[in-house]
């Protein structure tokens, strides 16, 4: 489907050549089919600063498409599309094209602790979910950490179940990864028992006409569940991911945890939820009191009996 895009929307030959061999690449490497999509996407705005196409790219064409990516799009687009575009000019060879460009993709903020999920909220959300499928999908969605495209194009191949739990095998960015669950584990083992297809390719999340389930799918399942449960928050399929970086990024190293969710060696998402966790300066601050936080404490101070 992409290959086709590029015949009907890049005119210029040289340019839907190199892009055809750049994809390619891309997936002989494992990229998946939606990564693959945000490349195309982002090398069509390019397209929009480059009138002599994208081969013959100038840098004069990159700094008028960072402005363009600043004018017209959200900072996480930003950033997505400035990485596609630097990796397709890295296989053209015209990588000294952006080294003496450096910009910032600056956040409006991290998610404060009171707009992510509690763990009692995820737990009624799971609870109050009607069937197997979605008690699953909510428990995995939290527990892996992974993307909502990395969840929903799982096949039955990709999950294996051991002593520990299960391994799920997720393509995303990065490429392929393992992911380890343990308490999600009961309930993913039991939806896929009732599933009735069961061949290696077979999606993991159907719908009862037995097709993939999809990104408004879930994320309509979630709002209705939220306003059942009572629960007054801003919900979407990614604020799991957010709710588990935060709660493992005080347990996971910086490596750790770029590896468990997928993030690049560039990215610079990791150290900001260890940054968040306080994790940096908390225990030093603890042991100045002589507090050790692997001792249990003596007393616990419930909230609001401060004198």
């Amino acid at each position: 489907m992409i290959l086709r895009k590029i015949d009907g929307e890049f005119q210029l030959g040289e340019d839907a050549v190199q892009i055809r061999r750049f994809l390619r690449l891309k997936e002989l490497e494992g990229i998946s089919a939606s990564q693959r999509l945000k490349y195309y996407a982002a090398l069509k705005v390019l397209l929009k600063t480059c009138p002599r196409g994208l081969v013959s790219a100038t840098q004069d064409d990159l700094e008028e498409f960072l402005l363009l990516l600043r004018r017209g799009y959200r900072v996480s687009s930003q950033e997505s599309c400035w990485y596609c575009v630097k990796k397709f000019l890295e296989f053209l060879g015209k990588g000294e094209l952006f080294k003496e460009l450096h910009p910032t993709f600056k956040e409006k903020g991290m998610k404060l602790p009171e707009e992510l999920l509690t763990l009692d909220e995820i737990n009624r959300l799971v609870s109050a979910a009607c069937g197997p499928r979605d008690k699953a999908l909510i428990s995995v969605l939290y527990e892996s950490g992974a993307r909502i495209g990395e969840i929903v194009t799982l096949q039955l191949r990709h999950v294996s179940f051991d002593q520990y739990g299960a391994v799920l095998i997720v393509n995303g960015k990065t490429g392929m990864r393992r992911v380890r669950i343990v308490d999600s584990a009961p309930l993913l083992a039991e939806w896929i028992e009732k599933l009735h297809y069961k061949a290696p390719e077979s999606p993991v999340w159907v719908n009862g006409q037995g097709s993939r389930v999809c990104y408004r799918t879930v994320h309509k399942m979630l709002k209705q569940l939220m306003k059942k449960c009572s629960v007054k928050k801003n919900i979407y399929p990614h604020l799991f991911r957010h709710t588990r970086a935060t709660h493992l990024a005080d347990k996971l190293t910086e490596h750790q945890l770029r590896v468990y969710f997928g993030w690049s060696g560039r990215s610079d998402v990791p150290s900001i939820y260890v940054h968040l966790s306080g994790r940096d300066v908390e225990e030093a601050i603890l042991r100045l009191y002589g507090i050790d936080i692997n001792q249990k404490p003596v007393f616990a101070k419930k909230v609001g009996a401060w004198s």
